[in-house]
């Protein structure tokens, strides 16, 4: 047993050996050390772009003085035809003219990026290939041995670009995982700030939304508090007793509107259009026909179709004119008054809960997003630094 405990701890002195090797990075420290890894980036930018300059600067050299050479060359000297040799020459200064440009666009690049600038580099080439070509191969009719010397010089310069490229690849890579470090991480304190805004909005919210609930609470309190005094208790016997002389009236007028025989003043007045559009009214409406015969035409026309007085008729018309049967009570329009009021409030928290609501659905879309780019900036932030763990702070 002894060798097998041996071996246990030889395995548990790996494990702890191993654990020690993982370095825990906070993001503060993170930000630091990507800063810090820029600045020497940043150094050896300038060091490859002043090593491409000077190679540019080479070219120009080499490019000028192969132009000399090329403007030295007699054609008129060679035994061809003088069309062929005006099409070399034409040709000649064509790609002489697209050599110059290429020098020109060469030393006007103005990107402070390396890599950019280093794509830009390998652009022009390019597009200088396909402008150039069907000169030079034109011209190359006569004068292929002196022209190849500049092809030459552009393939040496495309390839010492290429060896420089191909030489910093790791430094690249790794610049192009520090910028992206960088964007994810700022990404992700925009995202927490705006947590913050919405974390705040949602606040607020609820502060507004407290209010506007304590206030319904009060104004509710103030309508109980209302009911239970007794000037709410008086009115409410005010109210009683009016309801009861209502009824009472109604009587009154149930009993004059069954001493009134409708059907026999329509048949008697029935040659007389407007004592018919009177009768009418009252057939159809008795107290609001009554309460709009301001002269009480009926009353004469009863007297000699039935033969009848009915004088409290007058009696009964005044009382349709002094008695409301809409009665409210000051109690009761102070309560109306606060009800309008709880219903207006009721509203404003129906909208501070929608707003709650979609502040709510904003602050899972932004975790989401953030959950996720944390995830990769862990990711990055591994590969970059293998050994060490990036620890976010909450």
């Amino acid at each position: 047993m002894l060798w097998l405990d041996k071996l246990k701890n030889v395995f548990m002195r790996e494990i702890k050996k191993e654990e020690r090797q993982i370095e825990k990075i906070s993001i503060e420290r993170l930000e630091q050390i990507l800063d810090m890894m820029r600045k020497d980036s940043l150094e050896k930018d300038e060091l490859l772009k002043k090593e491409i300059t000077m190679i540019i600067y080479q070219l120009d050299i080499d490019i000028n003085k192969s132009i000399e050479s090329l403007k030295r060359i007699d054609l008129d000297q060679r035994k061809e035809y003088d069309k062929i040799k005006l099409i070399v020459k034409e040709n000649l200064i064509l790609y002489t003219t697209h050599l110059l440009r290429l020098i020109v666009n060469l030393k006007n690049i103005n990107i402070k990026d390396l890599k950019i600038y280093i794509e830009r580099i390998f652009t022009i080439l390019n597009n200088f290939d396909k402008s150039s070509h069907m000169p030079f191969e034109k011209a190359t009719i006569l004068i292929g041995e002196e022209l190849l010397a500049t092809k030459i010089l552009i393939k040496d310069f495309f390839m010492n670009i290429r060896k420089i490229v191909d030489n910093n690849n790791e430094f690249f890579e790794k610049i192009k995982k520090i910028n992206d470090l960088n964007i994810l991480i700022k990404d992700v304190k925009q995202n927490t700030d705006y947590l913050e805004i919405l974390n705040r909005k949602c606040d607020e919210f609820n502060k507004q939304l407290n209010k506007k609930i304590e206030e319904q609470y009060d104004h509710n309190d103030k309508i109980e508090q209302i009911k239970n005094s007794n000037k709410y208790k008086s009115d409410l016997q005010e109210k009683e007793d009016y309801i009861k002389k209502l009824r009472e009236f109604e009587e009154e007028v149930q009993s004059v509107r069954n001493r009134i025989n409708l059907k026999l003043l329509a048949n008697y007045f029935h040659y007389d259009n407007k004592k018919n559009r009177i009768i009418h009214e009252y057939s159809t409406n008795f107290k609001s026909a009554l309460q709009n015969d301001k002269n009480l035409e009926i009353f004469n026309m009863i007297k000699i179709a039935q033969n009848i007085e009915l004088n409290d008729l007058k009696e009964i018309q005044a009382k349709i004119l002094s008695l409301n049967e809409k009665i409210t009570t000051d109690s009761e329009m102070v309560i109306s008054s606060i009800k309008d009021k709880i219903k207006s409030i009721e509203l404003e928290i129906l909208s501070i809960k929608s707003n709650i609501t979609n502040e709510l659905k904003k602050k899972d879309k932004i975790l989401l997003k953030t959950e996720k780019i944390v995830l990769e900036t862990q990711k990055q932030a591994e590969s970059l630094f293998p050994n060490s763990k990036i620890i976010w702070l909450d």
